[in-house]
C-alpha cells in the first residue's frame, strides 16, 4: 500500500482528469527499492489493480460532485425566477 500511495504523486492531473500511475514509475520504484525483477512485476500487477479501483472510485466521485454542482445551480436559478 505504501508504494501505491507514494506513486500516486506521479499521476497526470488536469481539471476533471486523474490519470493512471505510469508503468515506468512503478518499475522505477521497484528497482530503486531493491526488488528482484520478478517482484517488480508483482508490484506492477498489484499497483495496477489498486489503481484501477482508485480511478473508478475517483470517476464516480467526480460525477457525484458534478451532479451536486448542477443541482446547486438549478436551485440558485430557480430562486431568481
Amino acid at each position: 500500500m505504501r508504494a501505491f500511495w507514494a506513486l500516486g504523486t506521479e499521476r497526470t492531473l488536469a481539471p476533471g482528469l486523474v490519470g493512471p500511475i505510469p508503468w515506468s514509475r512503478i518499475v522505477e520504484y521497484g528497482d530503486r527499492s531493491g526488488l528482484e525483477p520478478d517482484l517488480v512485476e508483482s508490484l506492477v500487477m498489484v499497483v495496477r489493480a489498486l489503481d484501477e479501483v482508485y480511478l473508478g472510485w475517483t470517476a464516480e466521485e467526480m460525477e457525484r460532485n458534478a451532479q451536486r454542482s448542477a443541482q446547486r445551480v438549478d436551485v440558485t436559478v430557480g430562486e431568481d425566477d
